[in-house]
């Protein structure tokens, strides 16, 4: 979905609409998938359980949009509860129609099973590669201290999302004919029951164990690198929104060359490659750090591009194993189930990575990290165009981490900063490469996952995973919000200089 950056509201409350928005987002978005999931497998509307919720849900969408765009202006609660109701909205309509894929697909032959989803991530990413070349070229302009003499207004913005959904409504939903299921709606307790014996079985709690591992350790990163970017050289907006671009040209390549040459690859040897690349990857930021000829917005947008071809091939092992452990009426909350262990585990990620983002001082600091910034007569060529306007702060200095005052009379030299810049970097990567000690636990592919669905179900394995699942939605929710209040801004987890 089309979402503006906080450069559309004036500088005072920018940073402020920031945090609202993310701390939203974390409560609503894909972290809570299960909910969703569940909601569309244990209550029907007029019997059916797939198309209803995507009506409602774009239906809500659309109307919030239409809304948005008509009002002159729009305050900072306001814009955070009308994105906030979309979110729900189209997550609603995202997870009934995630749900009806995982169905059509646990009916494909054996080895062909996992096409259909693949084939829909491709056209998911597709559609975001449009959706962020709408906001680099078309929401980049005056009022957003962009790159060109025109932009759209946040309204005029909004607008797009109007039509573009009600487009795609009209195009689509008509032609999508399910079936009522043969059997009546299944109670609660029921329906719970057989959750919980699902994640007893060895494939189910050795899969959600090994993407919970990974994801929280193979994402850890150098969190200082947005604050260094924005210190040291300046990326444009274009370069920004295009970076994006490319991003998802990647993850639908990455997703189409899985299907097309991996399908029936062993999911281990692949998981294991794409976290070895996104290392590799992250290692050659040092290159940025020492060398004055990386400093360079271009080689930024290059080097994630890389980083998202690697990470689809990981991406999309956790979704195309779904219909092989899943149960006929509950491809919702088994697809949301899995999400939610994932997405809630970047949360931890998240906190992981502002720990160790307080363990060397300069990398946190803007006045520390300035000591290696290009000086003027090379920032113009680095950025790929001239420095941004006094009156225009760019985005990641506006969303990064806040300056403070350095603790120390006088600042390190430049060498001591990319010190401390290196062994950051290095110590993400090897915390990441640990990641590769978990990948064992997931199935081999589909014939190994049939092959465990004999084995005997282990209770308590299936207890550690409710346990493991709670802990997750309210430490990884606490986590995402602590950026949100005043008081727990400033807290290292937070991303803070502490307090």
């Amino acid at each position: 979905m089309l979402r503006p950056h906080p450069n559309s509201v004036p500088l005072a409350t920018r940073c402020r609409l920031t945090e609202w928005m993310h701390g939203y987002s974390a409560l609503v978005r894909w972290g809570y998938k299960l909910l969703y999931g569940a909601l569309a497998d244990t209550v029907p509307i007029c019997g059916l359980h797939r198309k209803p919720y995507m009506i409602v849900g774009w239906g809500l969408t659309w109307a919030v949009a239409l809304f948005f765009a008509l009002i002159p202006s729009v305050d900072l609660q306001m814009a955070s509860v009308l994105f906030l109701t979309m979110t729900v909205a189209y997550l609603m309509a995202d997870c009934a129609a995630d749900a009806a894929l995982v169905g059509l697909s646990t009916r494909e032959p054996l080895e062909t099973r996992g096409s259909i989803l693949s084939t829909a991530y491709c056209i998911r990413f597709s559609f975001n590669i449009c959706s962020a070349a709408v906001i680099a070229f078309l929401y980049n302009g005056p009022p957003t201290c962009g790159d060109f003499a025109f932009g759209l207004s946040t309204q005029q913005l909004m607008w797009i999302v109007v039509v573009v959904v009600g487009a795609l409504m009209g195009l689509t939903l008509p032609f999508y004919d399910e079936t009522p299921p043969p059997h009546p709606p299944r109670p609660l307790r029921e329906f719970v029951a057989q959750l919980y014996e699902l994640l007893q079985q060895p494939a189910v709690w050795r899969l959600i164990t090994a993407l919970t591992a990974t994801t929280a350790l193979a994402l850890m990163s150098n969190q200082a690198q947005t604050n260094a970017n924005s210190v040291w050289f300046h990326i444009q907006p274009l370069q920004l929104g295009l970076s994006t671009c490319f991003q998802n040209l990647m993850l639908a390549v990455g997703t189409y060359a899985y299907k097309r040459y991996l399908l029936n690859y062993s999911w281990r040897r692949t998981y294991a490659f794409g976290i070895v690349g996104m290392q590799a990857v992250n290692l050659l930021y040092l290159l940025t750090v020492y060398l004055n000829a990386f400093k360079n917005g271009w080689w930024v947008v290059f080097t994630q591009v890389d980083m998202e071809f690697a990470y689809a091939f990981t991406f999309v092992i956790g979704i195309i194993i779904v219909p092989e452990i899943t149960l006929p009426g509950y491809e919702g909350v088994i697809y949301g189930a899995i999400t939610t262990y994932v997405n809630q585990a970047q949360n931890i990620t998240n906190a992981l990575n502002n720990l160790l983002l307080a363990l060397w001082p300069s990398n946190a600091l803007n006045a520390q990290l300035a000591v290696c910034a290009l000086t003027n007569a090379t920032l113009a060529g680095a950025s790929g165009g001239a420095p941004p306007p006094a009156h225009c702060e760019s985005l990641s200095s506006l969303t990064a981490a806040p300056s403070a005052t350095p603790p120390f009379p006088a600042l390190p030299s430049c060498a001591t900063v990319q010190y401390h810049m290196m062994l950051l970097t290095v110590v993400a990567v090897g915390l990441a490469s640990c990641s590769l000690c978990f990948v064992w636990l997931m199935p081999e592919q589909k014939a190994h996952v049939a092959v465990l669905a004999m084995q005997p179900r282990s209770p308590c394995a299936g207890r550690a995973m409710v346990v493991l699942l709670l802990s997750l939605v309210f430490v990884g929710t606490g986590f995402a919000v602590l950026p949100i209040f005043p008081l727990t801004a400033c807290l290292r987890l937070a991303g803070g200089t502490g307090c």
